[in-house]
């Protein structure tokens, strides 16, 4: 009999909190989204709380409608994080297999990610995420997946994805003060495009963009690996901003006419 689970995902953006649950079958893993809700976000500019009590609340807002769309109080979430303050870098790591008959394992490869995400920050920075890009196998360069293979050094090129600590804990206490648990973080950009693009499209090469409301991201795949990732300093508020000044009309007579009329073209 297979089993279900449930898991949720928040992402406090600067125009929109939006919260996600789903149950995910064991067997086949395929997720069901089964409530979701959203809130206006007021308290963010450019992926920084600068209002911690209305974001608190806009979160709160949007947990409520989710809770009550599944039927069921949300215990914990994972948390999509983003802004400006974000920065990737690229490390590389080696260390010898250890196995006597030089095959990789797992203990491998955990120790040569491990190796490659030894990097200096300062004091107020942490890691979000050390991805994997690829490996070397005693200069065998690209390799995707080393387990099981036979060699005697094994090198890694990761992505490091780390954050200023303060805005990172102030998302959090948003979450945390609407009494869920923070599961983990999640960069915004790299869930957008594993939502969006399949397999063949990060072979061939494709850059996914992302635009919000006061920010903008962008990632670049190519030959399956992550590339580039970058959060850009424009959105959709921009243009907003822009029409009401070029217009000489308010705020929300501006939104309404980038909505009714705006459009894109090749």
């Amino acid at each position: 009999m297979s089993r279900q689970r449930t898991i949720c995902g928040i992402d406090i953006g600067n125009s929109q909190v939006k919260v996600v649950v789903a149950k995910i079958n064991s067997d086949s893993l395929r997720p069901e989204v089964i409530g979701w809700g959203s809130a206006t976000s007021s308290g963010l500019r450019r992926g920084v709380v600068v209002n911690i009590e209305e974001t608190i609340e806009n979160v709160r807002s949007a947990i409520q409608r989710a809770e009550a769309m599944a039927g069921f109080p949300i215990r914990k979430a994972y948390l999509a994080v983003s802004g400006l303050h974000i920065n990737t870098q690229t490390s590389r790591g080696v260390v010898a297999v250890s196995r006597v008959d030089n095959e990789i394992s797992q203990s491998d490869i955990d120790r040569v990610i491990k190796a490659a995400s030894v990097v200096s920050l300062p004091p107020n920075r942490e890691i979000v995420h050390v991805i994997a890009k690829n490996f070397v196998v005693d200069g065998t360069e690209y390799v995707k997946n080393p387990l099981g293979m036979k060699g005697v050094r094994l090198e890694a090129d990761v992505l490091i994805v780390d954050g200023l600590s303060p805005y990172l804990k102030n998302l959090v206490k948003c979450v945390n003060e609407n009494n869920i648990e923070v599961a983990g973080l999640v960069y915004a950009p790299l869930a957008s495009s594993l939502s969006v693009l399949d397999k063949n499209q990060k072979e061939y090469g494709v850059i996914n963009i992302d635009f919000g409301g006061g920010t903008s991201s962008m990632t670049v795949f190519e030959e399956a690996e992550l590339l580039h990732s970058s959060i850009l300093p424009i959105g959709s508020k921009h243009i907003t901003n822009d029409l009401a000044v070029l217009l000489r009309t308010s705020i929300d007579i501006a939104e309404r006419i980038k909505l009714e009329h705006g459009s894109t073209s090749d």
